[in-house]
């Protein structure tokens, strides 16, 4: 038998550590002396017999309580894994809840964005006119057109009027000229003498 198999076997008989192992092989040890000694009294058998009896009730004893130990353990054990799900199980709300928070968030800063530039064009559009006002000053404009052009062709006949006139008062006037300079050349005379 090597070491390792010493030192397995060792573990197996004393695996909580409480040093039973010891325990047992002292009250083995402590049978087999009893049952091979000669008992000179039988008050040295009982005592050794009351020794015996009381490294028994001793193991049974540290054996019960290493059974509650394991037992309060594998409670604690239990207790833990379920505490550690409670956790999980809450850390993944969290992180749902914490992924909605984002995406209403998001969504949220999309409605502000459309909300501010939904703003902006009512706030220009209450700077323009309205459109009825629009169009009633674009009815005055055009009738205001119409009375220009009106005007501008009364304007343009009377300056055609005007031009013909001053041109029938220029050729008047060449013709006049033109008389009162052959009148000139035909009897000189008198008519210098009417000028001075």
């Amino acid at each position: 038998m090597t070491d390792e198999d010493i030192i397995r076997r060792r573990l197996m008989f004393d695996g909580d550590g409480t040093g039973e192992d010891r325990r047992l092989n002292d009250f083995l040890k402590n049978i087999s002396k009893w049952l091979r000694t000669d008992h000179k009294t039988e008050e040295d058998g009982l005592i050794m017999f009351d020794s015996i009896t009381a490294q028994l009730e001793f193991v049974k004893h540290s054996r019960r309580l290493a059974h509650l130990r394991r037992r309060q353990i594998n409670k604690e054990l239990q207790m833990y894994a379920n505490l550690y799900d409670a956790m999980q199980s809450r850390i993944n709300e969290r992180k749902d809840e914490i992924e909605t928070q984002k995406i209403s968030l998001k969504n949220s800063k999309i409605i502000k964005h459309n909300q501010m530039q939904y703003s902006m064009l009512t706030k220009s559009m209450n700077q323009e006119t309205p459109r009825t006002e629009s169009l009633k000053y674009l009815d005055c404009l055009h009738s205001d057109i119409k009375d220009i052009e009106a005007q501008k062709e009364e304007v343009e006949e009377g300056l055609n009027d005007r031009r013909k006139l001053f041109k029938v008062l220029s050729l008047a006037a060449n013709n006049l000229q033109e008389l009162l300079s052959k009148e000139e050349t035909d009897g000189g005379g008198r008519v210098t003498q009417k000028r001075k």
